[in-house]
């Protein structure tokens, strides 16, 4: 399992726009680090072919 410190958006505060802003920013951080995360798995799995 792999936990990534990611602030969570649901405390925002703000306008809506800022809100929004917010779970944004945590979205796309989730996304990169999978992104990431496949990228590495495939190059692992390309040392062991």
């Amino acid at each position: 399992m792999h936990r990534w410190p990611i602030k969570d958006p649901v405390g925002a505060v703000g306008t809506e726009e800022e809100i929004i802003k917010e779970f944004r920013r945590a979205r796309d951080e989730i996304k990169d680090r999978i992104e990431d995360f496949i990228k590495n798995l495939e190059a692992e799995g390309e040392k062991h072919d």
